[in-house]
């Protein structure tokens, strides 16, 4: 006689339906939390105070406590990020998913056969910023944002998922 019991069917064991829950909400979870570190690594970057050319516009009326209530400002250098002038382009960024909520935040839909996240500007001529055109050079500003977020994704997804499935104890 063995000492060890009969094996049983390991479906019998574990419950599928709590797995593919849980791993849904540990994606769910690491893409928001994706997003949201993406957004504030896009934001430092273009807040950058621009290191080319000077220009000299219409001051505008009122008190002018700052430089571009002055009437100044200073370009980004080709291949350096945009500098702010109207905080336009900064504030254009936005996430797109297959099925969002509300309030931004990613939601899937039941039976989901894949989680699709775009993050991008909505303005025109950040296209044109970033890859330059035939009159002026390129301003990159996603690349070497995209650089700087990739290696920290890792870190996120496995967080995510080591909070959904603690590990059993025997």
């Amino acid at each position: 006689m063995s000492q060890f019991p009969p094996m049983q069917n390991p479906a019998s064991i574990i419950d599928m339906a709590k797995v593919r829950e849980r791993l849904q909400a540990a994606s769910l979870e690491a893409l928001n939390a994706s997003v949201l570190i993406l957004s504030s690594a896009m934001r430092t970057t273009l807040s950058q105070p621009g290191t080319g050319r000077r220009y000299f516009r219409n001051p505008g009326y009122g008190r002018r406590r700052n430089a571009r209530q002055q009437g100044v400002h200073v370009a980004s250098a080709p291949g350096r990020p945009p500098a702010v002038d109207t905080n336009r382009l900064r504030a254009s960024f936005a996430v797109s998913t297959v099925g969002t909520r509300g309030d931004g935040f990613v939601a899937v839909e039941k039976a989901p056969t894949r989680m699709v996240l775009r993050y991008g500007s909505k303005v025109r001529y950040a296209v044109f910023l970033e890859y330059g055109t035939r009159r002026t050079r390129k301003r990159p500003f996603v690349a070497p944002t995209l650089e700087k977020f990739r290696p920290k994704l890792p870190a996120i997804f496995a967080a995510a998922f080591r909070r959904h499935f603690p590990r059993v104890k025997a």
